[in-house]
């Protein structure tokens, strides 16, 4: 099953080995998401925070999209 990339603009709260809680730009919604089904950079120099790439699904899953 193929599964579309979201990308996402984020606070980084807090980080275990397994999984990030971030804060969404967009809906001020704060999360858990698992490390094993994302990617995170920095955000743009100029921009705060960071930028999360992750399965569409998952931030359906999440109330994040």
């Amino acid at each position: 099953m193929k599964s579309d990339i979201v990308e996402i603009n984020v606070d980084l709260l807090a980080r275990t080995d397994r999984a990030v809680q971030v804060r969404d730009h967009s809906t001020g919604k704060t999360v858990w998401l698992p490390l094993s089904q994302i990617e995170m950079t920095r955000a743009d120099e100029g921009e705060a925070g960071w930028v999360v790439d992750a399965p569409e699904w998952l931030l359906i899953e999440k109330e994040l999209v």
